[in-house]
């Protein structure tokens, strides 16, 4: 079994992964929005289910990716807590 300082150590080298990941997902949700920006724009006017349906598909991928980030502050919250009781 690993020492308390190995954990520790170990503990926040997942942690620093889970802030890289954080940060990907947070470009990735500029990205989307940012699609959604130009889509929005090149289906103004437009009557078509479709375009309808792909606003409606990248806001649930905002959304969902949003979700993710969140959960991963909370993963990451709550590792350092851990890691502070040792």
């Amino acid at each position: 079994m690993a020492s308390m300082e190995e954990l520790k150590r170990e503990i926040a080298v997942a942690g620093q992964s889970i802030e890289t990941g954080r940060g990907a997902l947070q470009q990735a949700v500029s990205s989307f929005e940012e699609a959604q920006a130009v889509l929005v724009r090149a289906i103004s006017g437009s009557s078509q289910s479709e375009a309808s349906e792909l606003n409606n598909s990248l806001a649930q991928i905002v959304e969902s990716v949003t979700n993710a980030s969140r959960l991963a502050e909370q993963v990451q919250s709550n590792a350092n807590t851990f890691s502070e009781r040792l």
